[in-house]
């Protein structure tokens, strides 16, 4: 997740079409309405499907009258008129059967393209108006096809090359009925879309803007959407991207529970028990599946010492009440049978689970623009706009302001340098490295079922023969280099608990930044002057906390009263401490 982000959304009303959908550049069509001969032009480049040249039917001999385009002015009739001509002269003296690709292509060229750059731009957009006008008439007696639109781009000083193929007139007919909606208008299948564009069009200030398109900053739009809010995300490079990419995905309040983080604890186990329903409605939203797995986590001992310390963290968490079993090694290998034989002894926590977090934000992502929200990559954020004592918006690095009446900072570990906050507004974030790695099993799944815990790091399965190893921890500032010594402590120490894990291929070797706080525990809520919400700090529990952040901060946003667990994780409890000297 990280500061900003661009995107820029191609509307529907884009280059016109004749019959065919994805033409790009400046384009003209010149139709043989018995043969179906079909001359497209298409500015540079080779054609869009290169290889392909389908054979010219023999039935191109007949003359060619543009009957419908007399309306247009005899001046422009005679120019399209001897276009046509020399066309017809060029493609008659192939034998039947051959392909225009290759010479004979650079032949028409030749012949056609002075003359179609003699047809001015007035001349072409009276020529489009004509035929919409008369878009179900026939080009010519006896051969009725059915027009989408003509567009033509104003002449340009460039290169054009022509191909001629075959056209199927059923094609071009469902072609032109399907397509026959105006560019500027919606979608009529989607117009929650419509809106979308048309608020970016329009320029209407959000009423949200949330900077970070990680899983965090996608959460809080997709909520903040589905209440009401007008939500624009900027993210400066892709849509989970950076930390929200990295991330193993694991589901695990039990296995990471600490007496001393209590508060954290609570609110994690909340947010597990929400995840289900939490998953199941964005699967519904987005049309994605998630690689949710709820496959319960084993935590194994290697040694004594080891052994000694599991026992201690069992004892722990049932005094916590937290449901985990203690196994033997017998029965920890009756259900991973892939664990090593030296085993000493494990935990099986039933209700800690995992989910592809890749996966997880690009169904977040369509959610967010499905729900009406705006969506910007590479938009980076330059600093906050602070007026009359609150937050209205933000200013990109390339001069943009983005007006809004909240601003939600959900940028991961570069949520501290946000510039254009008061001092007093400002939260201590830094960044924690962590080096990850990306294996597969060329046997397919099964060699792990249950996400694995060992002293020095996980392993979490995809359910489908992937799986995720990781991670170390380093105090580095940005730095994301992957180390040859990181990669070989994280192989050693799984393979000396899953054997197996040897043979498996290694698909990635990557590095992420966690966002860390002094204490801990995630910043989440309204910051210190009004307007501002963090949603930050989240370190290892990221992607487990993102439903809960999420309801927490767009409650705030809709100015509900605070619930009790934002006490433990509110922003402004690192707000420097008011000094008094008498």
């Amino acid at each position: 997740m990280c500061c900003g982000m661009a995107n820029e959304r191609q509307s529907d009303g884009g280059a016109t079409r004749l019959g065919r959908g994805g033409v790009h550049g400046a384009d003209a069509d010149v139709v043989h309405a018995g043969g179906c001969l079909h001359l497209r032009l298409s500015m540079g480049g080779e054609p869009e499907q290169p290889g392909i040249s389908d054979p010219r039917s023999g039935a191109v001999h007949g003359p060619v009258v543009l009957s419908d385009m007399h309306a247009v002015g005899t001046d422009l009739d005679r120019q399209i008129g001897t276009v046509v001509e020399d066309e017809q002269r060029v493609v008659l003296g192939a034998a039947p059967g051959e392909s225009l690709r290759g010479a004979d292509d650079r032949g028409v060229g030749r012949v056609l393209d002075p003359q179609l750059h003699d047809v001015d731009t007035a001349a072409q957009r009276l020529l489009e108006k004509c035929v919409r006008a008369r878009v179900a008439h026939q080009v010519q007696a006896g051969g009725a096809q059915a027009f989408t639109a003509i567009g033509h781009r104003p002449s340009l000083p460039c290169r054009w090359r022509y191909h001629c193929r075959q056209r199927e007139p059923n094609r071009w007919a469902e072609r032109a009925d399907a397509e026959s909606r105006r560019p500027s208008e919606p979608d009529r299948g989607n117009a929650r879309a419509g809106r979308k564009r048309m608020h970016n069009q329009n320029g209407a200030s959000p009423d949200v803007v949330v900077i970070g398109g990680g899983v965090i900053g996608l959460a809080v739009a997709w909520r903040a959407a589905r209440a009401g809010l007008l939500v624009t995300v900027l993210e400066r490079g892709r849509p989970g991207g950076e930390t929200s990419h990295v991330a193993a995905g694991m589901l695990a309040p039990v296995s990471e529970a600490s007496p001393a983080e209590l508060g954290l604890l609570a609110l994690g186990l909340r947010s597990a028990a929400t995840y289900h329903e939490f998953a199941a409605e964005l699967t519904e939203a987005s049309g994605r599946d998630l690689g949710y797995l709820r496959c319960g986590t084993l935590a194994v001992a290697r040694d004594g010492d080891e052994a000694e310390a599991l026992e201690r963290e069992f004892v722990m968490r049932r005094g916590l009440g937290l449901e985990v079993r203690r196994l033997r090694p017998g029965a920890a290998r009756r259900i991973e049978p892939a664990l090593a034989p030296t085993l000493r002894l494990a935990l099986e926590v039933p209700d800690d689970h995992a989910i592809d977090p890749r996966r997880l934000t690009a169904a977040l992502a369509v959610a967010v623009e499905r729900g009406g929200g705006v969506l910007r990559a590479g938009a980076e954020v330059a600093a906050a706009v602070v007026e009359d004592g609150r937050a209205a918006g933000v200013v990109l690095t390339d001069g943009e302001r983005v007006s809004a009446a909240q601003v939600v900072v959900a940028a991961g570990p570069w949520s501290g340098q946000l510039e254009g906050l008061p001092p007093a507004a400002c939260l201590p974030i830094r960044p924690v490295k962590g080096q990850i790695l990306r294996l597969h099993d060329p046997a397919g799944p099964g060699l792990l079922a249950h996400v694995l815990r060992t002293p020095a790091g996980y392993v979490v399965p995809r359910g489908d023969g992937r799986y995720v190893l990781g991670a170390t921890v380093e105090e580095r500032g940005f730095d994301l280099t992957v180390t040859a010594g990181g990669v070989f402590e994280l192989l050693r120490d799984v393979i000396e608990v899953v054997p197996g894990f040897s043979e498996l291929a290694l698909d990635e070797c990557s590095a992420g930044l966690r966002p860390g706080t002094p204490d801990g525990a995630p910043a989440i809520g309204p910051g210190a002057i009004p307007g501002l919400h963090w949603a930050t700090g989240h370190h290892r529990n990221g992607i487990l906390l993102a439903p809960l952040t999420a309801e927490l901060v767009v409650s705030a946003l809709l100015g509900e009263p605070p619930s009790a667990e934002l006490a433990s994780v509110a922003p402004t409890r690192f707000a420097p401490a008011e000094v008094h000297v008498r």
